[in-house]
């Protein structure tokens, strides 16, 4: 009766360790595509700061090293990013800027609004 006893409890525990590995592995999952989503949504904010920092003037090999990354991996975010960008939308022409007034000579300050 004991032997019994002590085959049911094991079938028990060797049944909680089988569930206990498919939650894990379930966990494991999650956690491999919550880290592949997030290092996606790093790249594409890494390479939208590079395109600014290349717009605004900075050499490449600066911009590279101040994101932590090398001038190739820099090259591939900025290519993938415009990829994304010219596929996503058309671009937008700029828009005219107003003209003065009349009345401004070009001594006094101009307040531009957005």
């Amino acid at each position: 009766m004991a032997e019994e006893e002590l085959g049911t409890i094991d079938d028990g525990l060797q049944d909680q360790i089988r569930k206990i590995d498919e939650r894990a592995e379930k966990d494991r999952e999650r956690a491999r595509e919550s880290a592949k989503t997030n290092g996606e949504d790093l790249k594409a904010a890494q390479a939208s700061v590079a395109d600014e920092m290349v717009a605004l003037g900075a050499k490449p090999a600066d911009v590279a090293a101040r994101l932590g990354i090398s001038v190739g991996e820099l090259r591939k975010l900025r290519s993938i990013n415009s990829d994304k960008n010219s596929s996503e939308t058309a671009p937008v022409p700029p828009t005219p800027a107003e003209p003065a007034p009349a009345s401004y000579t070009g001594d006094e300050p101009v307040s531009v609004s957005a």
